[in-house]
């Protein structure tokens, strides 16, 4: 959760709604402040894109804010968009940044101008690759990490280990994951614009940080449960073909226990995953099929929550969701999350599956 103070907070409770600044940068230099049309933008991110981040607003459309040259604040020639989110509280307004996105041109809309951006990201998604990317093995998966991504500053935030040979034909952000995928890891980029590779989530990272509750004080506006029953595998297998061989080495795990124990009420229902960065560690094999299990089941028991606008809320926050009118009382992770002027939308996965 991003910090802010507690008149910050204070606000938010109070029902405060959310102002937008767009900065546009062109390499390192600060072209403009555009001038947002109010209640016009919304900014979203969550864990299941391929290139997260996705930021839109509108802006007056006059002439001087039609880019007609490469130096213009909209061209999108390798622009960027720093974008903070803002509570007006007291005499000031707080703000918190939201991130950087890349810019895309804007579309005429009658009396304005529709501009979009999508996270960093798309930088390496569409620089895809000349000539096929190899190493050989014993290369280590952060130096692959940061060739691969040698246009975005990488930040490694756990151990670095050696993996296969590994050739990648052309796409270069599917490569990158296939390797964090292997780790595993979680690939993710911060409101600094900083690509990081980091431990799983985990159910036991800590206290909540979010609270969305009914009641006098509480922020929240309504849930509603929604149960994704295309990827809910309770058990993986995980396997690699070395280099050079026909027969593969896999591993497999199973959800041991609770409502979706292998072979209980859900049945059996597997996933699979087939890298050839894995390598041929069993022990290292069954620990991403464990991992690649409790990450379908985190889609499992997903609530949509609607609340006052907070512009502190970040992707994979814990939360504490109550709605007493239902009956709901529970801690879960922020999967997704969808800033708007007046009010935020959430996905929040129920994290009791991992417990």
């Amino acid at each position: 959760m991003r910090r802010a103070s507690a008149q910050f907070r204070a606000a938010v409770q109070g029902g405060a709604r959310a102002l937008m600044e767009v900065t546009s940068w062109l390499g390192g230099r600060r072209l403009a402040t555009l001038p947002v049309v109010k209640g016009s933008w919304s900014v979203q991110d969550a864990d299941d894109q391929d290139v997260p981040g996705a930021l839109s607003f509108q802006v007056p459309n006059l002439p001087e804010w039609r880019p007609t040259a490469p130096g213009h604040p909209l061209a999108a020639v390798g622009h960027r968009f720093q974008v903070r989110a803002g509570i007006h509280h007291g005499r000031t307004t707080e703000w918190v940044t939201l991130g950087w996105f890349l810019a895309k041109r804007p579309v005429p809309n009658g009396e304005v101008l529709n501009v979009e951006g999508v996270g960093l990201l798309e930088i390496p998604h569409r620089y895809t690759l000349w000539s096929p990317y190899t190493t050989s093995a014993g290369f280590t998966r952060g130096k692959a990490v940061k060739q691969l991504l040698s246009m975005l500053p990488v930040s490694l935030d756990l151990a670095d280990e050696t993996m296969p040979a590994f050739t990648a034909e052309s796409d270069r952000l599917a490569a990158v994951r296939d390797i964090v995928d292997g780790w595993p890891a979680r690939l993710w980029v911060d409101d600094n614009g900083v690509v990081h590779v980091s431990a799983p989530w985990s159910a036991t990272d800590g206290n909540w940080q979010v609270e969305w509750v009914d009641g006098h004080d509480g922020t929240l506006k309504g849930v509603t449960l929604q149960q994704d029953t295309e990827n809910m595998f309770n058990g993986y297998k995980v396997s690699c073909t070395p280099e050079g061989k026909d027969t593969a080495i896999s591993a497999t795990w199973t959800m041991p226990d609770g409502p979706w124990k292998w072979g209980g009420p859900y049945g059996w229902v597997p996933g699979s995953f087939d890298s050839a960065t894995l390598g041929t560690d069993v022990a290292k094999l069954r620990r991403v099929a464990q991992e690649m299990t409790l990450r379908s089941l985190r889609r499992t028991d997903t609530y949509s929550v609607t609340a006052a606008p907070d512009p502190r809320v970040q992707l994979g926050d814990i939360a504490h969701v109550r709605d007493r009118t239902q009956g709901l009382d529970f801690i879960g992770r922020v999967t997704s999350v969808h800033h708007q002027p007046a009010q935020l939308e959430a996905t929040v996965a129920w994290m009791r599956g991992e417990r």
